[in-house]
C-alpha cells in the first residue's frame, strides 16, 4: 500500500510539473489597444502594438469601448503586416467579449515571432474602439 501511495504521488507530480510549462511559457498578458479607423469609402485598417507570441495558442481580443455600435475584423499578422500561412478572421461584434483568434505564426516562424492584430472594417464613416489583447491565450 506504501509502494503504491508513493508511485501515485510521484505520477502525479511528474504530469502536474510537466503541464506547466506549456501554460507558464506563453505570453498571455492583456495590452491595452485603441483603433481609431477613418471614414472613406474603401475601409480602414489598424494594427495594435507589436508582441512575441510563445505557443501555438490563439490570440485573444476584447473590445471594452467603441464611439458606436460598429463591428470590425481582426487577424493576427506578422510585424510588418504580412499574413501567414493561413489567416482567420474574426468578426468582434461585442463589448467585453473574449475573441480567439486562430493563427500559425507559431507554426510558420517558431518561437519568440513577433506579431500584432490587423483590424479592418469597411464603415466610411469611421469610429473609436479601445479594448485589450495578447499574441498567446491562455
Amino acid at each position: 500500500m506504501k509502494k503504491w501511495i508513493i508511485s501515485t504521488a510521484v505520477t502525479i507530480g511528474i504530469l502536474t510539473v510537466g503541464t506547466i510549462p506549456v501554460f507558464a511559457g506563453n505570453n498571455h498578458g492583456d495590452t491595452s489597444y485603441t483603433f481609431n479607423f477613418t471614414p472613406g469609402l474603401t475601409g480602414s485598417y489598424k494594427y495594435t502594438d507589436i508582441r512575441p507570441k510563445y505557443d501555438y495558442s490563439s490570440a485573444y481580443m476584447m473590445a471594452k469601448t467603441r464611439s458606436k455600435s460598429q463591428n470590425y475584423s481582426a487577424c493576427v499578422v506578422d510585424s510588418n503586416g504580412k499574413y501567414f500561412s493561413q489567416t482567420w478572421y474574426v468578426e468582434i461584434t461585442k463589448l467585453n467579449k473574449g475573441y480567439y483568434i486562430a493563427n500559425n505564426a507559431y507554426e510558420d516562424k517558431g518561437k519568440n515571432v513577433k506579431v500584432k492584430i490587423k483590424g479592418t472594417t469597411g464603415d466610411m464613416f469611421g469610429f473609436k474602439v479601445t479594448g485589450v489583447w495578447s499574441p498567446d491565450s491562455v
